[in-house]
């Protein structure tokens, strides 16, 4: 019990710093935990990241300054919580935004060490900038287009739930008593 009380108060965050130029749209509501009528129109930054490049540059700056994180890859057009894995990011599978990631990631010279969660299941998605694409539902958002991808309101949730679980443990390994 002494363990848990002084775990538990070493659980939290000092400071953290997140930059992204996108507001909270409608067509956020039905993937995003914190997308409610009510922040529609919010700065994206009071919230969450949810831009590729913005991703990219986090973990990149965690990786090579020994910042320890962990993220989510896709959970758009998934339907099967239980494909839901967690992982390094460069084990992962069947995702095309973990595969992007990867690709960006080592361009920039990370490496392995960094955790997240993705899923396995297969879906028909091919990712391509958003520049590239010629049909499907697409969203312009301060000047750039950017493709609309459905989920589940369950699934964005799901992967939520295991981030923090995932951090809550990282957290108790950081700050372990003996």
């Amino acid at each position: 019990m002494e363990r848990f009380l002084r775990t538990e108060r070493l659980i939290g965050v000092g400071s953290i710093r997140l930059a992204d130029f996108d507001t909270i749209s409608r067509s956020n509501i039905n993937r995003q935990l914190y997308a409610l009528e009510s922040t529609i129109g919010r700065a994206k930054t009071e919230v969450a990241i949810d831009s590729l490049n913005p991703k990219i540059e986090l973990l990149s700056y965690a990786y090579k300054n020994s910042i320890p994180i962990i993220s989510s890859m896709g959970a758009a057009l998934r339907t099967d919580p239980l494909q839901i894995q967690t992982g390094n990011i460069f084990d992962t599978t069947k995702c095309p935004l973990s595969k992007q990631v990867r690709k960006r990631l080592r361009n920039r010279g990370v490496g392995r060490g960094i955790d997240c969660v993705y899923s396995t299941e297969i879906i028909n998605f091919t990712y391509t900038d958003p520049e590239e694409e010629t049909e499907g539902e697409d969203l312009v958002i301060r000047g750039l287009k950017r493709r609309v991808l459905g989920s589940l309101p369950t699934l964005p949730g799901i992967f939520g739930l295991i981030l923090a679980n995932m951090a809550y443990k990282e957290l108790l390994n950081l700050y372990s008593v003996s």
